[in-house]
């Protein structure tokens, strides 16, 4: 079992089903594969190899449903950020786990010049957001619309998927490695306590 498979399998069953409603965007399975897919080949031209690490800096949004299922797509694996932190801690995450591509929405831009004397790994910024693309950065959308989908990278349970990191209470942060296999088991076991069919809609309240 591994991560991306719900995408084939809405993309192959339901394609014009809604897939998720962000204030006025509204994606189907269809759609959201296609992004999923052509954001899995952009990261790959940017210098994302099987394996390497990719993270993210944003409040919630579609893009972020995208960045995880592209990484996978990819063969990368997933840094989400911790917002509440500050560039030092930040910086260190990124480090530590060797993240070379960020990704960051309009809130987190006025972080990156920080973070680029921070960090000794980052490489690349991409801006996600809906404005004019600020300098020193690439642009996501344009990114995208440029790009050709990617098939799906081969996957095994055993595969590193995610590094979640700590508080830091007692010291620096911990990269928590997380399988394909770890989270799917998540997965079927949230089901298991809340069922759902085709016709639920989630709210994704995630800080």
């Amino acid at each position: 079992m591994f991560l991306t498979q719900p995408l084939h399998k809405g993309r192959r069953e339901t394609a014009r089903a809604t897939a998720i409603v962000c204030g006025a965007t509204r994606l189907d399975f269809g759609t959201l594969a296609d992004r999923v897919a052509r954001l899995g080949a952009v990261l790959k031209q940017l210098g994302m190899a099987r394996g390497d690490r990719v993270g993210m800096m944003s409040l919630n949004s579609h893009r972020f449903v995208e960045y995880f299922f592209g990484t996978w797509w990819g063969g990368g694996v997933i840094n989400p950020v911790n917002i509440r932190w500050n560039p030092k801690k930040v910086a260190y995450s990124l480090d530590d786990c060797d993240t070379r591509i960020l990704l960051v929405d309009d809130l987190f831009v006025p972080l990156v010049p920080a973070l680029r004397q921070l960090s000794a790994s980052l490489r690349t910024v991409v801006y996600c957001g809906d404005g004019a693309v600020p300098e020193g950065m690439v642009g996501y959308e344009a990114l995208l619309a440029q790009a050709e989908p990617v098939e799906d990278a081969p996957h095994d349970s055993d595969e590193l998927a995610a590094i979640m990191y700590t508080g830091g209470t007692t010291g620096q942060p911990k990269g928590v490695m997380l399988t394909h296999g770890n989270l799917v088991a998540n997965a079927f076991a949230f089901m298991s306590c809340w069922p759902f069919t085709l016709e639920t809609t989630w709210l994704v309240v995630a800080g």
